[in-house]
This record gives structure tokens, sequence and C-alpha cells, in this order.
């Protein structure tokens, strides 16, 4: 899992952006103009451009959880970030698809946890919700986003053993905790079958 994450992040530019919108679980999106969705999407760019300082032309990494949302985005955005999601880079690299194929288990779970991890690790990040409040998920993210520095290392060290052995000597005791505490859960969860 740390591999898959690795790579994927690799793939993603320096500097990129990361953009949550809480839709409602029973949400359709018909209509990106619809007054909620509409509102939600003035509120993302809104803090991208005015809160978070982000150029336009950096790459927007969209959370995955409504199909919908990065066409909104798009529509929204009106070609000022280019952007992309989880899918997008899955679908357009087979080496990605295959790391994600030997995982064994429902790839649902696969899909958001790479959605939390790899939208925290962000330089800037905004979150927005449609007509519903913030939920756990947003509160993971923010959560990793305060230590993505630490994340992104566990991510890239996880590419090489001779780095990440490196990477442990060199860690205080209380590192090596999280450390462990991070590869433990990322294979507690996905490599059971």
């Amino acid at each position: 899992m740390l591999k898959l994450l690795g790579s994927m992040y690799q793939l993603l530019p320096e500097g990129y952006a990361a953009v949550h919108i809480r839709f409602g679980d029973f949400l359709q999106i018909d209509d990106c103009d619809e007054d909620v969705v509409k509102k939600a999407y003035q509120d993302v760019l809104n803090g991208l451009a005015v809160e978070q300082n982000v150029k336009n032309g950096t790459q927007v990494l969209v959370g995955n959880g409504n199909k919908e949302a990065k066409r909104c985005f798009e529509h929204h955005a009106k070609g000022r970030y280019p952007v992309t999601t989880i899918n997008d880079i899955i679908s357009d690299h087979p080496y990605i698809q295959d790391l994600v194929n030997d995982i064994h288990t429902d790839k649902n779970h696969v899909y958001l946890f790479l959605d939390i991890i790899l939208l925290s690790v962000a330089e800037h990040i905004v979150f927005s919700h449609a007509g519903v409040n913030a939920n756990t998920f947003q509160s993971q993210i923010k959560f990793r986003h305060n230590r993505r520095k630490k994340t992104k290392e566990l991510m890239l060290a996880s590419l090489t053993p001779t780095t990440t052995m490196k990477m442990m000597m060199m860690l205080k005791r209380k590192e090596k905790k999280e450390l462990m505490y991070f590869k433990h859960t990322a294979q507690r969860v996905f490599v059971k079958c």
C-alpha cells in the first residue's frame, strides 16, 4: 500500500492543491448550477484563490466521493486550474492499476484510503460541503494535512527498502511509533483478503 501511495504521489506535480466537497450521501447532481452545488464550488474556488492564494494553473486533486465532483469543478473553474482525481491517475497508468489490483480487498476502501492520504499531503487544501455538515473523512484529511511532511517522507521512503531502514534509524522513538502505526494501519486494512 505504501508503494502505491508513493508511486501515485510522484505522479502529482509539486505544489498541487486538493479539494474535498462533502455531498449528501444521496445527493444526485444533475446540474452543476443547482444552488447548493454552485455555492459549494464558489466556496472552493474562493478558498483556493483568496484564502490559500493558489495560482491559476496549479494542478488540483479533487476527492472522488461523487463522480460529478470533477465535472462540476471544471465547469465552475472555467479552466483556471487543471483537475484530476484518484480514478484518473489509476486509469491513466497501467503500473498503478497493477499495484491497486495486487491489494486484495474492496477497491472502494482502497480508493477512499488513497483519497484521504493524497488529499492530505497536498500543499494547499480546501473543504466545502453541499447542503450537509463536514464529515469524518474531512477530519481525517485535516489531521493528516497538518502532518503532511512526515506522511510524504513515509510514502517516498516506502519506494526503497534501504531508505526505509535508514529513515527508521534516524527517527526519534515517538516518530518510529507513528511510522509503525501508519504501516500497520495500511497493512491491517488493505492486505487482508
